[in-house]
Order: C-alpha cells, then sequence, then structure tokens
C-alpha cells in the first residue's frame, strides 16, 4: 500500500517531479516511493517504486573538558551504534600536556566482548570484537578515557587519515559508514608569583607603592597588611591611604609615622587553588617632611626688611643647614634676629658669600 505525501521536515517537493528526502533514518530503510502523474485526461498513472536504502552512519563523538592541572575525563558518545561486531578507535592527543591512564564505563553493551585500550606516541587505541553484535542507544556513553593533564591545550582529533585506526564493522564484516567529531582538553595555569615586592622607605605624610606580578589562568590580586611584624595578615580596602588594592600595585598616600613597620604582602588568586602569597615586604616611614619657606614681603621703600623663614614639622632635629640665593642688585644682606629659643643651647653660624646666605 502507498500512503500521499506532504511537505514536512523529512520530505519536500511533493508535488513536483524530484522527491527531496531529508535527514534518513534507519528505520526508513526498504521504504518505496513511487510518483503518481496525473493529468487533464484521466486516469493517473504510477511510476514505478524506487527503494530507499538507508545505511547505518554511527557518529563517534570525543569530549572536551577544561580543568585544573590533574585527572581529565573525556567521554567517548555514540549514535547509530547498531549491530556493531567491531571497532578500532584512535584518538590523537598532546602528550607534553596529557598523559593517558586507562579507560572507565565501558558500556555494559560491550562486556561480554574483549575491550583493549593502550597509548602509545600521543595517541590512544580502543577496539572492541564480539562474535555478537551490539547495538548502543543513541547518545550514550561508549566509554571513558582517563588521562592526567599539566597546563597548556590538547586537540583531542580521530585518526581518519590511517586506514582501518578509525572503523566499525558489522556482524557481516562489513565497514560501517562513521562519521567523527573531534574535542579539545584545556588545562589551566594555577597561579604563581613571578614578582616579589621590595621593601620601601618613605618619610611621613609622603606617598609610596608596592608592586607584584603574577602568571596563571585568571589571576587576581589582593593587597594584605600586617601591623604586628608578620604575624598575621588582614585584607585591605580601598580606603585612605590605601587605593589599587585589588590591582597589582599597591599605593599609600599619605604614609603616616604610626605605620612604620608595617608589612605588605600580595594574595594572588586565580582560575585554580591554591591561591598564592608574594613575600612581605616592609614600610619604613621616617618622621614627617620638614617644610622650609620663606615669608613674602612688598615694601615701595628702600630700608630694612626683616625676611622670616619658618619650618613646620621641625622635630627630634640635631643639625640643618640652609642656604638661600638672593638678588644682591636688590638687597644687601646685613644679619640675623629672632632665632627659635628651641636652638638657644647649640651653635648657630649665618653668613654670606655672594648672593648665597
Amino acid at each position: 500500500s502507498y500512503t500521499d505525501l506532504s511537505n514536512n521536515s523529512t520530505y519536500s517537493n511533493v508535488t513536483t517531479p524530484t522527491l527531496t528526502v531529508s535527514n534518513a533514518q534507519l528505520t526508513m530503510s526498504g521504504y518505496k516511493y513511487r510518483c503518481r502523474v496525473s493529468g487533464t485526461c484521466t486516469p493517473a498513472v504510477n511510476s514505478n517504486p524506487g527503494t530507499l536504502t538507508v545505511l547505518p552512519n554511527i557518529f563517534t563523538t570525543s569530549g572536551s573538558g577544561t580543568i585544573c592541572p590533574g585527572q581529565l575525563i573525556i567521554p567517548v558518545t555514540v549514535t547509530d551504534f547498531i549491530s556493531v561486531g567491531s571497532f578500532s578507535l584512535t584518538l590523537a592527543f598532546n602528550a607534553s600536556v596529557l598523559t593517558f591512564t586507562g579507560h572507565q564505563n565501558l558500556h555494559s553493551a560491550l562486556s561480554a566482548g574483549s575491550f583493549v585500550s593502550n597509548a602509545s606516541n600521543g595517541k590512544v587505541y580502543l577496539t572492541w570484537s564480539n562474535i555478537n553484535v551490539a547495538t548502543i542507544p543513541n547518545g550514550a556513553t561508549l566509554v571513558e578515557l582517563k588521562f592526567t593533564g599539566t597546563p597548556g591545550t590538547s586537540a583531542l582529533t580521530w585518526d581518519t587519515q590511517t586506514p582501518g585506526n578509525c572503523e566499525y564493522v558489522d556482524g557481516n564484516g562489513l565497514v560501517v559508514f562513521s562519521t567523527w567529531t573531534n574535542g579539545n582538553a584545556t588545562i589551566h595555569t594555577p597561579p604563581a608569583v613571578t614578582t616579589h615586592p621590595v621593601a620601601k622607605t618613605i618619610y611621613g605624610g609622603g606617598s609610596t607603592s608596592f608592586t607584584a606580578s603574577g602568571a596563571g589562568t585568571g589571576i587576581g590580586y589582593l593587597w594584605q597588611v600586617s601591623t604586628n611584624g608578620g604575624v598575621g595578615f588582614s585584607n585591605l580596602t580601598n580606603v585612605s591611604p590605601y587605593s589599587g588594592v585589588t590591582s597589582s600595585t599597591l599605593t599609600i598616600n599619605p604614609a603616616t609615622v604610626a605605620m612604620n613597620g608595617y608589612q605588605y604582602r600580595c594574595v594572588i588568586s586565580g582560575t585554580c587553588t591554591p591561591a598564592v602569597n608574594t613575600n612581605p615586604a616592609v614600610l619604613t616611614v621616617t618622621q614627617t617632611a620638614i617644610n622650609t619657606s620663606t615669608g613674602t614681603l612688598t615694601n615701595s621703600c628702600t630700608g630694612n626688611l626683616s625676611v622670616p623663614v619658618n619650618v613646620t614639622n621641625c622635630s627630634n632635629v640635631g643639625s640643618f643647614s640652609m642656604t638661600l640665593v638672593y638678588d644682591t642688585t636688590k638687597l644687601t644682606y646685613s644679619g640675623y634676629h629672632s632665632a627659635h629659643a628651641a636652638l638657644s643651647g647649640g651653635l648657630m653660624a649665618v653668613n654670606r658669600v655672594a648672593n648665597k646666605v
């Protein structure tokens, strides 16, 4: 018996001289198709039937994986694995990144046969045979391959170029059509320190920075401080005087005398664990900088001028030397007065040479 066709996802052009069949399934093998040709006159006539033969096409897919260094499991899945009596599969990989360590979870349909897996020169060889054919449900896992991975990438490529390396055979000893999909493996690089911060010395009220660098996949930075000589460290936040706490460079502005002896380190984390710490760097903060300034005077008349020399943050000073340059065509140095009382116990000498006091 025959049934009229209509255009759908499988059939198209059903009212034209050429019928198109798309996505043919194995269950359609043996279907017969004929064309009814009608015209102005009756009766319509039927063509001789044409038989559709759908050959098996086994789809084999290598899984892909992205991991941190360690064990990598690559599933091999199949579709249209029907009435197979034996097979040989060869999957090439980058031996500098991956090391084959065996297999697991071989499909139960293959348990009655003889299965062997081994690797050599960057290729995994899988063979199976049995006197009874096996069928595996579509999309099921044929077997899982076990590797140990080190940082890097590796293509997982089926060797379809070497005759017999990737081949399925049915129960009659005939090679079955097959389609192969390659995979890929990516093994992340764990975080590592490439540059440690170095100790810094700064005066109180000044600014400085510490820099570190790291390598690895997806690395990030977080600076920490120890206020107890390195016994314990706590995370910093971008609150004055700190900025750049999640970058490779930590900036401190301003540094206070109270921060003298603080230690700073950077935690470098990444996609893989564990995070790594840089060596700590010590911040040395000397006393706050002494600011020295001369007063500015405006006088339209000639005569004596007293130019004050002012200081701020002048503490714990044992000695000083200052040199003030002036214009000898406008001014004549004639001495000093009103030295601060704190200097009375020492020796102070003030003199002029050329245009310098």
